[in-house]
């Protein structure tokens, strides 16, 4: 795990940024996994056992040219974490990743939340740290800062519990220095997507309603937060 340092007062405007383009893939992330599911519910029952076959094949594609983005990832993290994986690697794993989990979890296979996030938000911090250190190498710190940053951003958005994620990443690196530039990519992400995306993909079918979810109320899927 990195050591966080801030290395100058401007690292702070970074990090505002990291939350926006966190907040907007978090919406593109929910909006896309809602969506897609809203639309396998629609196809007829009798292709309810073929749906995961479609989901599967996509998927299964996506990994045969670009393996890094099956399974859990946390090993590809580490290496975000650490700053040993390649600028145009993550950009690529941030977009497969958000297509894959999302094709998975609504096609009816395995598939959640928490970790999927966790791996996106590594990746698009790692991005937004090695762009930022590249132009302003003086005044930011490694990507790989940015990296554990970006996961609590990933969470804050997607499961819209911005406080929780301050803790998680704090209970993991047990750092106070990262609090604060934790919380302000958390809470710009979490107010970036709060209005772009009323309802959270975590939200259960039976507190969803036409004022929470309008564009979803004939859709009656559960989102596991797992």
């Amino acid at each position: 795990m990195p050591q966080y340092r801030l290395i100058h007062p401007l690292e702070l405007g970074v990090y505002a940024v990291l939350g926006v383009i966190g907040g907007l893939v978090s919406v593109a992330f929910t909006k896309l996994l809602l969506g897609m599911r809203k639309r396998f519910l629609q196809f007829p029952k009798k292709t309810v056992w073929f749906q995961p076959v479609v989901g599967g094949l996509m998927v299964g594609l996506m990994g045969w040219f670009v393996p890094q983005v099956l399974g859990v990832g946390y090993g590809y993290v580490g290496d975000a974490l650490n700053g040993r994986m390649a600028l145009k690697l993550m950009v690529l794993l941030v977009i497969l990743k958000l297509l894959g989990a999302t094709t998975s979890y609504a096609s009816g296979n395995a598939g959640g939340i928490f970790r999927p996030s966790l791996f996106i938000g590594a990746m698009l911090g790692g991005t937004v740290g090695s762009v930022a250190h590249r132009l302003l190498p003086t005044y930011t710190a490694t990507p790989g800062a940015y990296a554990l940053v970006g996961m609590g951003t990933a969470f804050a958005g997607i499961v819209r519990a911005p406080m929780t994620s301050v803790l998680m990443i704090f209970e993991t690196t047990r750092d106070y220095t990262v609090i604060v530039p934790l919380m302000i990519s958390n809470l710009v992400s979490f107010f970036i997507s709060l209005p772009l995306q009323r309802c959270p993909s975590t939200l259960p079918w039976r507190f969803r309603t036409a004022s929470t979810c309008p564009q979803l109320r004939r859709a009656g899927a559960v989102i596991s937060i797992g």
